[in-house]
């Protein structure tokens, strides 16, 4: 990913990954390996959850979560 101001992730715990979803109107999904991308309407990235997974070595790696900190656009205020 790009490490611009529009494409800049943070890592975030499951709770505040699930309260980011509920303020975006949601697009559509994409997946690549063991990561999968969520779009906003307007197709730009908004969240990223890495499935959780065993690497090589038998070690376990726990799921983990990833939200855009670029500026959400709240359709409702914006209408107001």
């Amino acid at each position: 990913m790009k490490n611009n101001r529009e494409n800049c992730f943070t890592q975030v715990n499951y709770r505040r990954f699930r309260q980011m979803l509920t303020y975006i109107s949601l697009g559509d999904t994409g997946d690549h390996g063991t990561d999968t991308f969520i779009f906003d309407q307007a197709g730009k990235v908004r969240a990223v959850m890495q499935a959780a997974s065993i690497d090589r070595k038998g070690r376990c790696h726990p799921s983990r979560y990833y939200i855009n900190n670029a500026p959400l656009i709240i359709e409702d205020a914006v209408a107001a």
